[in-house]
Formats: structure tokens, C-alpha cells, sequence
């Protein structure tokens, strides 16, 4: 497992904003403090990246998709599953497929640098969700 990284570490990979997603990340939902919390699983399945178009929220589409997720990380012998919400919409919908919160960030709190790294997001923080498979 790779060691928790800082900004300043990341930047010199990354460019600034995907440096500052991945120090959110180290923040709120390292996997070395993930396996200490739950030393019984042994492979996480990390959602990453999941979205529906505005105009077809509210339909079930977020949760079928989470759903259908799961069962791939399950196939694949996951026995917990880890996520990063970073709205409001995706926090119901992992709240209501069982996820439980690990830990929060307010969007506010993330300064980079001495410069607020994500700008105006519309939901107040960034939440880290853990479901056992």
C-alpha cells in the first residue's frame, strides 16, 4: 500500500485539481486507516466515478447502478465496498443502499496550499462510505 501522501507530493504528478482530490482522499478514506477499522476484509471494491445526467435524476437510475456495481465487486471477491460522495445526490443513494459513514471533509476545509482547492461546489462537504459485501 502505497504511504499517505501530501498535496505538495501529488502535484508533482498530478495536475492541481486531481492532486487535490487524491490528498481529499488520503484525508478522509486512506486504506491503511480503512483496513485498521476493518481488519476482516482483505479486498475493497473503490467505486469511483459514477454519475447521472441532472434530467434523469430521481428516477432510480444512481441506485440501480450502484446496485449492479456492487454485484461486479462481489464477483470479483470483494467482501466490503468503499466511496467517495461528493454530492448530495450520491450521499442519499449510498445512504439508502446501506452504506455507513466513515468520515467528512466540508468542501470549505479543503485549502491546498493556502488556496481553496475545489471552488464552489454546491453540496457543504465530501463524505467517505463503507459497506460490507
Amino acid at each position: 500500500m502505497d504511504p499517505r501522501g501530501t498535496f505538495d507530493e501529488y502535484c508533482e504528478t498530478f495536475p492541481t485539481l486531481h492532486a487535490s482530490v487524491m490528498t481529499l482522499f488520503d484525508e478522509i478514506m486512506y486504506p491503511g486507516d480503512i483496513f485498521d477499522a476493518h481488519p476482516r476484509d482483505t479486498k475493497f471494491f473503490d467505486m469511483f466515478t459514477l454519475a447521472t445526467h441532472p434530467d434523469y435524476r430521481g428516477k432510480g437510475i444512481g441506485r440501480t447502478l450502484v446496485n449492479e456495481s456492487l454485484k461486479v465487486g462481489q464477483e470479483a471477491g470483494c467482501s466490503a465496498a468503499i466511496v467517495l460522495a461528493t454530492n448530495d445526490f450520491s450521499r442519499k443513494i449510498f445512504e439508502k443502499v446501506g452504506f455507513e459513514l466513515i468520515q467528512i471533509k466540508k468542501w470549505e476545509d479543503c485549502i491546498y496550499n493556502e488556496k481553496p482547492a475545489f471552488g464552489n461546489v454546491p453540496s457543504k462537504f465530501a463524505s467517505a462510505h463503507y459497506l460490507k459485501l
